[in-house]
């Protein structure tokens, strides 16, 4: 295994020569390297890696390399929602470990939001350009829109101002997806087992200071159960926290919504997750079976058997 002053210098002779696909495979193994350690070496601390990635995005956006720069961003995210990769058992910490970077903190907000300027304007990407620069954008939001720590109280408004950072950033019709995440991040962070504001009126407030900061933020109309003039997402966002706080009783109203606002919501399929998450939390609402009725395997042997019958019955 090669040294970790060697797993730099090819990283520097990579951009010097201008070879960018071995710029982004060098910039990951030092990134590997640094945040693993090896036999004879420590793991470097956790910033230190991140700061590899952030740099090796950085310099290859600038040289207009749009993919491998948002391959090398998107790890930079993944680093600090997880606590970075686990190598040689002494490696960095797991998901949910000291090695995990709240959104905001040690400068992970800047840094992101510095990476998406680096992308230039959209409007002068390519289709691909545009689509990589979409990729970046939605995981660095969905990573800002997780709440600071589960459970905990007191963070709302600043979480709505790191929010409010990205919307002179992402185009405008993203900006109620913004909000959306956050809002239900906050309430599927509630565990609560269909008990509702029994168990999560922390997250609840959290989720409402979060909601009113941000509305506030960007100048929409506000009603106390939405207004028409207001954008689809923002009134289901209202709504959701209005039911929330009636818990199971409101399963019926968090059954409409879905169904109301499906077209907008579906517009980020990742939302789904938390959808699931929320309803079961504060609506008792179980998750969906699987296609074909459930049965595990020999549910899903038969089911092949009857379609098969069925197909040669014609």
């Amino acid at each position: 295994m090669t040294s970790l002053a060697s797993a730099e210098k090819r990283v520097a002779r990579a951009f010097d020569t201008s070879d960018w696909y071995a710029a982004e495979q060098a910039v990951r193994a030092l990134y590997h390297r640094q945040a693993t350690g090896a036999r004879k070496e420590a793991p470097a601390p956790p910033a230190v890696a991140a700061a590899t990635l952030r740099s090796g995005a950085a310099r290859l956006l600038a040289a207009g390399q749009i993919t491998a720069g948002t391959s090398i961003a998107l790890l930079l995210v993944e680093h600090w929602a997880s606590g970075g990769p686990v190598g040689g058992g002494r490696g960095a910490a797991a998901a949910g470990g000291p090695g995990r970077v709240p959104y905001g903190s040690g400068g992970s907000d800047e840094a992101l939001l510095a990476l998406a300027d680096a992308y230039g304007d959209p409007a002068d990407l390519d289709e691909s350009g545009r689509r990589e620069y979409l990729r970046f954008l939605r995981a660095a939001i969905a990573f800002s829109s997780s709440p600071p720590s589960a459970g905990g109280g007191g963070a709302g408004a600043g979480h709505a101002a790191a929010l409010l950072s990205w919307s002179d950033t992402v185009l405008a019709s993203e900006i109620p997806l913004l909000l959306t995440r956050a809002v239900l991040s906050y309430l599927a962070a509630g565990d609560g087992g269909g008990s509702g504001p029994a168990y999560g009126d922390g997250n609840l407030a959290d989720a409402k200071v979060v909601r009113d900061e941000f509305v506030a933020g960007v100048s929409w109309p506000t009603a106390e159960y939405g207004s028409p003039a207001a954008p689809p997402l923002a009134n289901f966002c209202t709504l959701t926290l209005a039911a929330a706080a009636r818990g199971r009783a409101a399963a019926p109203l968090w059954a409409t919504l879905r169904q109301t606002y499906a077209a907008s919501l579906g517009r980020d399929p990742s939302l789904e997750r938390l959808l699931v998450a929320v309803g079961q939390a504060w609506f008792g609402v179980e998750p969906p079976r699987p296609p074909g009725g459930g049965g595990g395997m020999f549910g899903g042997l038969m089911g092949e058997m009857m379609r098969g019958m069925m197909t040669g019955a014609r």
